[in-house]
This record gives C-alpha cells, sequence and structure tokens, in this order.
C-alpha cells in the first residue's frame, strides 16, 4: 500500500474519533491539547470546533493528495477551484482561532501552506519556485 493511501486511511480513522469525541465533553484532555475556551460545554462552539477540526483533517487530505506542497500544484488552473476553497476556508475568523490552537499538532510542509493561507502571505513569485 503506498504511504498516501495509508494516509488517508489514517485520516479517516482520525475523523471517525474526533467526531466520536465530540459526543463526550470529559474525555477531550485526554485527547487534544489547546482546546479553547467554552469548548468543553455540549452545544454550538462545541460543534463548530470540531466541525473545523474536520474540515482542517480534509484540507490536509487534499494537500498531500494533490501534492499542494508543490507551487506549480497549487497554482495549476485545474486545482482553481480547491485553491479558492481552501483560501476561503482559512480566511475565516473562526477556522483562524481554531488553527492557533491546534496547528502544532500537523507536520511542518502543512503548518507552513496553512499558515500562509491563514495569515494572507504572498505567495512565492513563479520565478522563485521551484
Amino acid at each position: 500500500e503506498s504511504s498516501q493511501g495509508a494516509a488517508g486511511r489514517h485520516a479517516e480513522s482520525y475523523a471517525k474519533l474526533m467526531a466520536d469525541l465530540a459526543k463526550t465533553p470529559e474525555s477531550d484532555n485526554a485527547f487534544l491539547k489547546n482546546i479553547p475556551e467554552g469548548v468543553h460545554q455540549e452545544g454550538s462552539e462545541r460543534n463548530s470546533f470540531f466541525f473545523h477540526i474536520q474540515l482542517l483533517q480534509l484540507i490536509e487530505e487534499v494537500f498531500v493528495d494533490l501534492d499542494f506542497a508543490r507551487a506549480e500544484k497549487w497554482n495549476h488552473p485545474a486545482m482553481d477551484g480547491w485553491k479558492r476553497l481552501i483560501t476561503f476556508w482559512a480566511t475565516q475568523p473562526e477556522m483562524r482561532r481554531i488553527w492557533e490552537s491546534q496547528k502544532d499538532t500537523y507536520g511542518q510542509p502543512f503548518r507552513d501552506y496553512f499558515d500562509d493561507l491563514v495569515y494572507r502571505r504572498a505567495p512565492v513569485p513563479k520565478e522563485q519556485q521551484q
């Protein structure tokens, strides 16, 4: 099995685990760190937090599967729909808040990529891209 296939399988397991954890506030600190205030109680803030965690997982899977670490893949016209959607998600205030609390749990390549989107950093000029 390829590493990307294995990563997808693990991501699926992680998403299921997060969905289960969303139902059990008493288990939060055993499985997640840096949980924002208000998430430990049931309600809309908790639902929003876990929705955003699952959305981050989807974005990371797309990042890996479509090889967005390579600028020519990210900037390819065929990826424009994904690029616009992910950029929109990254620039939402609630996503930024949750990203700040959870980004240390992601690998460096994805952290760099998503930080650039969240903080609206200018892309590397095409002539400097590899």
